[in-house]
């Protein structure tokens, strides 16, 4: 016998700014909120941190940035506490740049999230809408 069974494992991140940026970097805020189990604002900072991804399009750019950030966490307990984020298009290549606070994250001290197993892209939408951009992404969790 088989079957396919759903199972509600993910959590989507919803945002809107005035800039693709500014949308980019409130939704690399929710990704830290989940990664560390609290408001990034609450955690103090112990190092600057760079990401820098490219992708072809902006729905791309959007999963590669947030998934740079998974990455850094996994692989180097760093989590993003919040800076700029500049989106731009060169050529065919859309561009995502952040400098930003970061936190070597150890969980007896700062806490326990929710481990984030990948960046998808189930719905992904990032664009214009009126005088914002949106930007909604799905995480697996």
């Amino acid at each position: 016998m088989r079957r396919l069974v759903d199972h509600t494992a993910d959590v989507a991140i919803e945002t809107e700014a005035p800039t693709a940026g500014e949308a980019l970097a409130e939704a690399a805020l929710a990704l830290s909120e989940l990664l560390a189990g609290r408001d990034p604002h609450e955690l103090t900072p112990d190092r600057e941190m760079a990401v820098r991804v490219e992708a072809p399009d902006l729905e791309a750019l959007a999963v590669a940035f947030l998934a740079e950030l998974v990455w850094l966490q996994q692989s180097e307990d760093l989590v993003w506490l919040g800076g700029g984020v500049v989106v731009a298009q060169e050529g065919a290549t859309w561009t995502a740049t952040g400098h930003g606070n970061g936190l070597l994250h150890e969980p007896a001290r700062h806490g326990r999230g929710i481990e984030v197993k990948a960046v998808t892209y189930h719905g992904v939408r990032f664009a214009r809408d009126g005088a914002h951009w949106a930007l909604r992404v799905v995480l697996d969790l």
